[in-house]
């Protein structure tokens, strides 16, 4: 085959990433929030806390969205920034 047939094909794969601040529910990310303080109100609004470490903490960065759970999957950026006293009502 000579270099003249040959083609390189491009597959663009868009994924759909969400940034913010995020609090952790249930072992799922909820958000995002605009700030860390909007994540904390809406961690102590929703949370139950039922288990050891739920809602104890807010990250900030980005999750990619699982299109076959509908999971937030913690991407490489994020951290948390936010733990402990902050959140407990």
């Amino acid at each position: 085959m000579s270099i003249e047939l040959e083609k390189d094909e491009i597959i663009t794969v868009e994924e759909n990433v969400e940034q913010g601040y995020f609090y952790l529910e249930n072992r799922q990310f909820k958000g995002p929030f605009e700030s860390s303080d909007q994540a904390i109100e809406a961690a102590l609004a929703n949370c139950t806390a039922n288990g050891a470490g739920e809602c104890r903490a807010v990250y900030h960065g980005s999750v990619r969205v699982n299109e076959e759970t509908s999971f937030r999957e913690p991407m490489g950026d994020m951290r948390q920034i936010e733990a402990g006293a902050s959140l407990v009502s």
